[in-house]
């Protein structure tokens, strides 16, 4: 039915009742509404549940990793998030293995991964399962973060987000195709690097990104 059943222009205040009687509904934020603020962790995360960068329901594959390559994606959470905890999965072993995941900003100017938020100890992938660490980090809702991993492997294999379930951030000029992640490469060794600049510099790749689970306290 119309909303302006009465002459608006004679004083009635019909127009505004029934305005006023619109159920409006709002989607996301930490117990619902409020304004969506981001595009991962869209339903609340309660204590000890995991949340990712999958935007999509559809299973986890798998990634051989690069030795030295930085692999990393963006996490725009809907909600304040408090990190207690944060895993990778290995699938298969590589001898004398290592891992780390990373948390880094995002830059204001270029949008690139900026400065070290946390960063994980070494993980020990010589062997399979999950492998898990305590970094604590609060993630601020609508705040766009990028989730890092590197190995010192060729041939470790971890649980991987397939493409499509990657946000797009950015698309091919030629072809169209999406890019879903940055790599960027420095030795293992040197560590978790300060400022992502410090790594080569980064390029575009349309591939999966290693899961990272991210665990709420």
């Amino acid at each position: 039915p119309c909303l302006c059943n009465n002459d608006w222009r004679n004083g009635s205040n019909t127009l505004k009742e029934n305005i006023m009687s619109v159920k409006i509904y709002k989607v996301g934020g930490t117990g619902g509404g409020t304004n969506l603020k981001g595009v991962h962790s869209l339903i609340h995360i309660f204590s000890g549940q995991t949340t990712s960068q999958s935007k999509e329901s559809s299973a986890n594959n798998t990634h051989t990793m690069t030795a030295n390559m930085v692999h990393t994606a963006p996490f725009i959470p809907n909600q304040d998030i408090d990190m207690v905890s944060q895993f990778i999965n290995c699938t298969t072993a590589s001898v004398g293995g290592l891992a780390r995941i990373m948390f880094y900003s995002s830059s204001d100017i270029n949008g690139l991964p900026d400065t070290l938020l946390v960063s994980t100890p070494d993980l020990d992938i010589s062997t399979t399962g999950i492998k898990t660490s305590t970094a604590k980090y609060l993630f601020v809702a609508g705040t766009t973060y990028w989730i890092a991993v590197q190995t010192n492997s060729s041939t470790a294999v971890l649980s991987s987000i397939p493409l499509a379930n990657l946000l797009c951030i950015q698309n091919n000029p030629t072809t169209g195709a999406p890019y879903s992640i940055y790599t960027a490469s420095k030795s293992f060794g040197d560590g978790a690097q300060g400022s992502f600049s410090s790594y080569s510099t980064p390029a575009y790749a349309s591939t999966a990104m290693p899961f990272v689970g991210v665990t709420s306290s």
